[in-house]
């Protein structure tokens, strides 16, 4: 038998594997990490770029090259790997600046992500009509350019079915070990 997980949500137990139980641990470090208390991370590899089919379009996606680590600190690369995962691009000078600053005076992460996908750009690339599933595929093929597994798939959908927000989901995505290691970027 497999190694499982189990994770405790809600007085429910999720028996998890492979990627599913791989990004529910992540999951739960980042709130550990928010929280102050101490977290632990694992590692997965980065996998080659992948085509996609997302609503309503079909596109192929390759991630932007990563951007060396040395040149952001971690508040920046925290908010780097966000415009890369919600926008498809760099960061620009003037935007990251300005996020890091307003991190600085204590916005968190997730509320720079509430704000990234209220933006136009974000209904500009990704419509206002997506559904959970595609919004948890259009992650997996945009944040960690690979398709998600079966598990994983229907964790991260039952999770925003149950209220996460997507802005949340992208955090989660976005400062995976997965996400980190491909982009280059350090927290």
């Amino acid at each position: 038998m497999a190694n499982r997980d189990v994770f405790h949500t809600d007085g429910v137990h999720y028996w998890l594997t492979g990627d599913a139980a791989a990004y529910a641990r992540e999951a739960a470090s980042a709130i550990a990490q928010l929280s102050g208390m101490p977290a632990t991370t694992t590692t997965t590899s980065a996998p080659a770029p992948t085509t996609t089919t997302t609503a309503p379009t079909t596109t192929t996606t390759t991630p932007p090259p990563p951007l060396a680590a040395p040149a952001l600190a971690p508040t920046e690369a925290e908010i780097h790997r966000l415009y890369n995962a919600v926008f498809g691009r760099h960061s620009d000078q003037g935007g990251l600046e300005y996020w890091a600053e307003l991190r600085q005076r204590g916005l968190t992460i997730f509320d720079v992500a509430d704000n990234f996908t209220s933006s136009p750009e974000w209904t500009n690339r990704y419509g206002n009509k997506l559904t959970d599933t595609q919004v948890v595929d259009a992650l997996y093929a945009n944040v960690l350019a690979r398709s998600g597994d079966e598990e994983g798939r229907a964790y991260w959908t039952t999770m925003l079915t149950r209220g996460m927000k997507r802005s949340e989901l992208i955090v989660y995505f976005t400062n995976s070990t997965e996400n980190i290691q491909r982009t280059g970027t350090v927290s």
